[in-house]
């Protein structure tokens, strides 16, 4: 796998692809894996390092309003998070955990995995801005790639996994119109399967082929073109704040959900960006509720 650091380039260096994805996190690796055989040159664009770098994730400073709520919530961060993440910062990440670097955020993943619920696609009137635009449906033919790469089992997670396990756990005594049985999986590395999936690691052991990351290159600007209908090139620039170029026929912008505003909000690109309008910018984390015990 090629990695590239925008430091051991000259200022205004232009970049070439077919392909540009922005972020390499699991979203951008999984995109760029898809293109490992084809012909086309994909360059995968990483604000951060390879490894964790504190310049870089002083990068991912948040103001949170509501959360954490209270100083419990806080501590559980500090003793959840504080021993496994080396650059935890409740100051400057107040609310989730976000990592800077090749690989993202589940560089400290658990590897939990499951389906998206029909009830994540729903309209729901005590949700602003709930409904999604595509339906469960739609999604289904990309669920056994997502799990082969994920290395999980069948893609089953709900009442019908009791009958995959043919009687071998019994079934708590529940009142099924009540409750329903929902399950999770864990990814596991094919490279160490008593590790969990890196996706990182997992990626940079397989053959590249024409895929070339580039770390150390912040996406300062989206540019499109003059009439507003394509894509033109991307505006990158390292910590240090010297300046390149990358040119594609194709951009893919995967950064993190707190990420995407911050780009995609510049007054120039909102105007000029076809179809935007005035759609709201922001990002919803719904969790499910924790029963005690």
């Amino acid at each position: 796998m090629q990695i590239d650091n925008l430091d051991n380039f000259d200022p205004g260096s232009e970049f070439e692809a077919d392909i540009a994805i922005i972020g390499a996190g699991p979203a951008g690796i999984t995109i760029a894996r898809e293109f490992l055989n084809s012909p086309y040159r994909v360059l995968l664009i990483e604000s951060g390092l390879v490894d964790e770098h504190e310049p870089h994730m002083a990068l991912n400073q948040v103001e949170s309003e509501g959360e954490p709520a209270g100083e419990a919530a806080i501590n559980f961060r500090r003793i959840f998070h504080g021993p496994n993440m080396g650059s935890f910062n409740q100051q400057a990440q107040p609310y989730g955990m976000r990592v800077r670097a090749f690989g993202g955020s589940a560089k400290y993943w658990g590897g939990r995995s499951a389906t998206f619920d029909q009830m994540d696609f729903a309209k729901r009137d005590w949700v602003p801005f709930s409904g999604w635009p595509v339906s469960r449906e739609s999604l289904k033919p990309y669920f056994d790639r997502a799990a082969d790469w994920l290395n999980l089992g069948p893609n089953c997670y709900d009442e019908e996994f009791w009958k995959l396990l043919g009687g071998k756990i019994e079934r708590p005594p529940l009142d099924r119109s009540k409750l329903r049985s929902c399950f999770w999986q864990y990814a596991r590395s094919r490279r160490d399967l008593t590790q969990m999936k890196s996706f990182g690691a997992d990626f940079k052991a397989l053959d590249s082929g024409k895929v070339r990351v580039l770390v150390n290159a912040t996406v300062t600007q989206i540019e499109i073109d003059e009439d507003g209908k394509a894509f033109s090139h991307l505006e990158v620039s390292t910590i240090d704040n010297v300046r390149s170029k990358v040119t594609a026929r194709l951009c893919v912008l995967v950064a993190q959900g707190r990420s995407f505003p911050a780009v995609s909000s510049w007054p120039d690109f909102f105007a000029r960006t076809p179809g935007r309008g005035e759609a709201p910018q922001r990002r919803h984390l719904h969790a499910s509720g924790n029963l005690p015990g």
